[in-house]
């Protein structure tokens, strides 16, 4: 039964009451969004505003924001949740907006367990799908809209940690893997737009049951563990770029301060060399040298040959440190990223991520027939981007780059691989 018709979350969690929303209490918030979004004249006095939050004294669980996500949305959210601390069920209708404000909003939501609705007849776009995606428990009757986050002006190593920071955001809050995609695949100027049959359809709605799992939730749904290959064993004979003559590489880490990114420079090496099964795949031997240890990094791309793994082509990735320093290991791989040029942000190569054990991960790149040709582009472009996340929590983007020689065989590979 959607919330259009009975706000009604019949599953329940321990120590926590089940949750009734009555059609009339989401009516009245929905009216307000109405009222306020065509009309300045001032509100009535059951209800109060905190900034674009707005609630009713006789209904104190229920808080609507109606309007922009501006850049003193976190403050006002607290300020309405301290005066109102029983709010249950946070009612959604907003164009988005400050997307740091709407991400502080999100998380303040989510570490609050509130649920999040778009009703019937209102919408929440851009940032706000942020805010919605934070839910403990969340329905679309209305419209979410989603896209990428714009390119914005500055630094750019600061973007892309941003955009690093956001994948992490978006698998802590359970984001379906193709939302995810379309959000990236989406230009800023663009708007992808979710009704309520195809969010439904798309697991955007959950309900939260009373068995609570606190495993780590992965950015992409992972293949299931008896699908999962074991990592390739490489042969030594290797050909196409000599292993004296290495290409940058680079590491961004999160700063967690004014001054963005910290790039650290090192170097990888290209090759191309024969799997298992006798085709052709291409291996990157990655090595920073960071203040604690180095980084090295064994990355090998190559075709998929088993019919009953639902994969068109296999990344695997192995990280491991050199030196006396304790490394703050690389926990997660939310994604791999493919760009034209180093200052920019990557498109995203479109597959599933899971770990293997430890450091080590697989990437299965997507067998559906739109995803491989869009693949194979990107698979054949100068940088490939590896957004991280360490066990302190901190991302990190590994950049690697590919000269002239490297990005001929990687399109001679790729090409090979459908043959």
């Amino acid at each position: 039964m959607g919330l259009g018709t009975l706000i009604g979350w019949t599953g329940t969690m321990t120590g926590s009451p089940a949750k009734v929303w009555t059609n009339s209490m989401l009516k009245a918030l929905g009216t307000v969004a109405v009222v306020l979004a065509a009309s300045t004249l001032p509100a009535c006095a059951e209800m109060q505003r905190f900034g674009s939050f707005v609630i009713y004294d006789d209904h104190p669980e229920l808080l609507a924001l109606v309007g922009p996500i501006q850049q003193n949305a976190p403050i006002d959210l607290r300020r309405a949740l301290r005066k109102f601390p029983d709010v249950k069920l946070l009612a959604l209708h907003s164009d988005g907006g400050d997307v740091t404000a709407g991400l502080l909003v999100a998380q303040e939501v989510f570490d609050r367990g509130i649920d999040t609705v778009i009703s019937e007849g209102s919408g929440c776009y851009s940032a706000c799908a942020y805010i919605y995606f934070a839910g403990e428990n969340r329905s679309v009757e209305g419209e979410l809209g989603v896209h990428q986050m714009a390119n914005a002006v500055g630094d750019q190593y600061s973007v892309q940690v941003a955009i690093s920071d956001m994948l992490d955001t978006l698998a802590e809050f359970d984001v379906p893997p193709v939302v995810i995609s379309e959000m990236l695949r989406t230009a800023p100027e663009d708007i992808r737009v979710y009704d309520a049959e195809e969010a439904s359809k798309l697991g955007l709605n959950r309900t939260v049951t009373a068995e609570v799992t606190s495993e780590p939730v992965q950015i992409f749904a992972a293949p299931p563990q008896s699908a999962l290959l074991p990592p390739p064993s490489v042969p030594s004979t290797t050909t196409s770029i000599p292993a004296d003559v290495p290409s940058p590489a680079a590491i961004y880490l999160a700063a967690g301060g004014p001054d963005g990114a910290v790039p650290v420079y090192g170097h990888v090496w290209w090759t191309r060399t024969a799997d298992p099964d006798g085709g052709d795949m291409v291996v990157a031997e990655v090595s920073v040298p960071l203040a604690f240890a180095t980084l090295e990094a064994k990355v090998t791309w190559r075709d998929n040959k088993d019919a009953s793994l639902p994969a068109d082509a296999m990344l695997h990735v192995n990280f491991s440190y050199a030196g006396p320093g304790s490394p703050d290991r690389v926990r997660k791989l939310p994604g791999v990223l493919a760009k034209a040029e180093p200052m920019t942000v990557g498109r995203p190569i479109v597959g599933a991520s899971a770990v293997v054990q430890g450091s080590e991960f697989l990437f299965a790149l997507s067998s559906q027939d739109a995803d491989i040709t869009e693949n194979s582009i990107l698979l054949t472009e100068r940088y490939f981007d590896l957004a991280l996340v360490l066990e302190s929590g901190r991302n990190a983007i590994l950049t690697l780059e590919k000269d002239d020689t490297a990005t001929d065989m990687f399109r001679d590979v790729v090409e090979s691989w459908v043959e």
